[in-house]
């Protein structure tokens, strides 16, 4: 929470960094989580078996394509759950499918000379997203997210003292969510009829460049490691949404509320975002250190 490194000079509140690992030396594969769990109907027989409630296996394959030059680490995880609810029906259920593939190749272009690149794939898709007591089938929706990812990273070291590195990363995101159907939505007191009021699509979509030099100096006065780069980020944002009416009613059926939209909507937003930042920690002694640094 709140680090100060001016590196990271678009945080809010808190970061996390997430470190990926390089494949080993040896090739491995690791298969876990293979066994449903299932669910059962709701008489009382025992052995009353309707089908599989939740799947997560996990996949995990790497190592050396080229001894000591090539390297590829390749994960995988599927998840499905599908969730009853006891006052609704036993068919009416929701399901959920979340597919993870991530792949890492790291080189080593010579023994000063590094290149990594990631992907991945990440699609997930409920259906009869919000079932509930109060929510029937006929009033929820499909919900559909994808994430796409790559990133390259090159790593030159200098000299002994003095790394440089480069790295672009684009991500890009989708979120889609449809009603079942087109009729206007009817909120009563005890339940909803019709469909869900709203369809929208969201892709937002992130394009970074990042070129750092980074090293370290034994002075006078003590250890300076120091840091230094510029940051240019490209965002877009595009998204859709289109609303019908929703009618509010009474327990007897009488109209208590209509509530109306001016018709769909569109967005489209774009920014760039160029920072230039150098930082310093000095360490005068082993028992502490100060950081201080510059961003604009």
């Amino acid at each position: 929470p709140n680090p100060y490194a001016v590196e990271f000079g678009r945080f809010s509140s808190g970061l996390v960094l997430i470190q990926t690992r390089r494949a080993g030396d040896k090739w491995k594969i690791r298969l876990n989580n293979l066994n449903p769990t299932f669910r059962t109907g709701r008489t009382q027989l025992l052995v009353n078996i309707k089908g599989i409630s939740g799947l997560d296996p996990r996949v995990e394959v790497g190592g050396p394509i080229i001894k000591g030059r090539l390297f590829l680490e390749q994960t995988a995880q599927y998840k499905y759950s599908s969730d009853e609810i006891p006052s609704l029906p036993e068919d009416e259920r929701q399901t959920t499918n979340w597919l993870s593939s991530f792949t890492r190749v790291d080189a080593t272009l010579s023994p000063r000379h590094s290149l990594t690149v990631t992907g991945g794939l990440f699609p997930a898709r409920a259906s009869r997203a919000g079932l509930g007591t109060f929510t029937p089938a006929e009033t929820t929706v499909d919900v559909d997210d994808r994430v796409n990812h790559i990133a390259v990273t090159e790593r030159a070291v200098l000299n002994d003292r003095l790394i440089a590195e480069s790295t672009f990363q684009a991500d890009q995101f989708s979120t889609d969510v449809s009603a079942l159907g087109t009729a206007p939505m009817e909120v009563w007191p005890d339940t909803k009829v019709g469909s869900f009021f709203n369809n929208g699509r969201r892709t937002p979509s992130v394009f970074q460049w990042i070129e750092t030099v980074s090293g370290s100096r034994n002075g006078s006065g003590g250890l300076h490691l120091y840091k230094f780069g510029i940051d240019v980020m490209r965002s877009h944002y595009q998204g859709t949404s289109d609303s019908r009416p929703v009618l509010v009613k009474r327990a007897d059926g009488t109209l208590s509320r209509r509530v109306t939209f001016s018709g769909p909507s569109t967005q489209d937003v774009r920014s760039i975002d160029v920072a230039l930042f150098a930082q310093d920690r000095f360490q005068p002694t082993n028992r502490w250190f100060i950081e201080y640094g510059g961003r604009i």
